[in-house]
């Protein structure tokens, strides 16, 4: 497990946030059109990608925690967006 992973097991709002992101992703995703799902798919691998990278540096758990709320928070807001 990587520390992002163990924290967010740890905290319930983290999980709960965790949570709606992929909610979000799975909705946008029903939503596309067959063309668009291969794009949309590694777009958002590479925007995991980059997530892991940030949020699983070295940091203490405090700053790990913002990093998590904020990536997932973000990346939720993005993929509702698109569906507006």
């Amino acid at each position: 497990s990587t520390p992002s992973e163990l924290q967010i097991c740890v905290e319930t709002d983290l999980a709960l946030l965790e949570r709606a992101m992929v909610a979000a992703y799975k909705t946008t995703l029903s939503t596309l059109p067959a063309e668009q799902k291969p794009a949309f798919r590694r777009a958002h691998l590479e925007w995991f990608k980059a997530y892991a990278r940030t949020c699983n540096a070295p940091m203490d758990s405090i700053s790990r925690r913002e990093c998590i709320a904020r990536e997932l928070s973000q990346r939720r807001l993005a993929m509702e967006a698109t569906r507006r």
